[in-house]
């Protein structure tokens, strides 16, 4: 049995989880929220607590028009206005009628996005209407069509998170650099700008299609990763270790080309980092880095190549 000081803990971090929820589903977020999030969740009970929150939050969607839900939802809702906050979250049902309160008013003002766009060092999370999000990274531009029988993005630019909402009837697809995602209920990064064109899936299955060439197509399984040129999807690879921390503000190169790792970075800071030999450009670099600080990345280039650094007011240039 739980001690007293574990309950506690519990109950807050399940009472903040609610909060998250509740902040995070909004039309749009703004950066500095998103990194608190990931700062919160870093610890494993308030990881547990979200997980379990946002469970309650999917299952919402179905639930909303029960009597019996209405009902509890205001009474949970009534709780939470007098003095003793710590009755309103005794137990799962009240903790869940309070997520599901917040969901219900955020699903009937809800305002479908359709043209987003994130500037640089900029990320965004979008609810849409049926549930799904959107994490949008840095200097990314997409398109949100919904209709009756489809749910549509074109992702014109950058790179973004789909977390695909279970239970609609109706294919979820992604179209980027000539190729198409097909997936339903399922999680999955799409990329599409200089640094390079790929589908990273991170939970379900999804199938990565040519838009030109029916019988071109890969089929993707959690873990997998595949990169598209042309519009052709190649061969399915294991996702690397770290590829996916964009999401929590880390960026990690492994053996990366200088040139693409500086332009990874560049895309979180308005202060560019320059290198100005050329020949500097193709060499490989490893490491983990926060996405934005840039000025850490330049002075481990430096160090790495015996550099010198030339600082103005919008970029830093590295020089021999």
């Amino acid at each position: 049995m739980s001690g007293p000081s574990e309950e506690g803990s519990e109950g807050a971090a399940s009472r903040e989880a609610a909060e998250w929820l509740v902040a995070l589903d909004k039309p749009t977020v703004s950066t500095d929220r998103i990194t608190a999030f990931y700062a919160w969740r870093r610890d494993p009970a308030n990881a547990r607590a979200y997980v379990h929150a946002e469970a309650v939050w999917h299952r919402s969607g179905d639930l909303r028009d029960d009597p019996e839900i209405r009902a509890a939802v205001a009474e949970a809702v009534s709780a939470s206005g007098n003095s003793h906050r710590r009755s309103v979250f005794a137990t799962p049902w009240a903790i869940g009628a309070l997520v599901l309160a917040a969901a219900l008013a955020l699903w009937m003002f809800l305002v479908q996005p359709d043209h987003l766009v994130t500037r640089v060092g900029e990320q965004r999370i979008v609810s849409l209407e049926d549930g799904s999000r959107i994490l949008i990274d840095a200097d990314t531009d997409l398109l949100v069509r919904y209709a009756a029988d489809a749910r549509h993005v074109s992702l014109e630019r950058g790179r973004a998170r789909f977390t695909v909402h279970h239970g609609d009837p109706r294919p979820f697809t992604v179209d980027f650099g000539g190729a198409r995602v097909v997936a339903t209920g399922t999680r999955f990064d799409v990329r599409a700008d200089p640094i390079g064109t790929s589908v990273a899936l991170l939970d379900g299955t999804v199938r990565v299609q040519s838009k030109n060439i029916p019988d071109a197509y890969r089929d993707l399984v959690a873990g997998q990763a595949v990169s598209v040129a042309a519009g052709i999807p190649g061969e399915a690879t294991i996702i690397r270790p770290g590829a996916s921390d964009w999401s929590e503000g880390r960026i990690v190169f492994f053996r990366t080309p200088l040139g693409t790792a500086l332009a990874e970075i560049n895309r979180y800071s308005a202060r560019k980092v320059v290198v100005t030999d050329p020949a500097l450009l193709t060499e490989p670099i490893s490491g983990t880095f926060t996405a934005r600080e840039g000025k850490a990345f330049a002075d481990t280039v430096a160090v790495m190549f015996d550099l010198h650094e030339k600082p103005s007011a919008d970029s830093i240039a590295l020089v021999r």
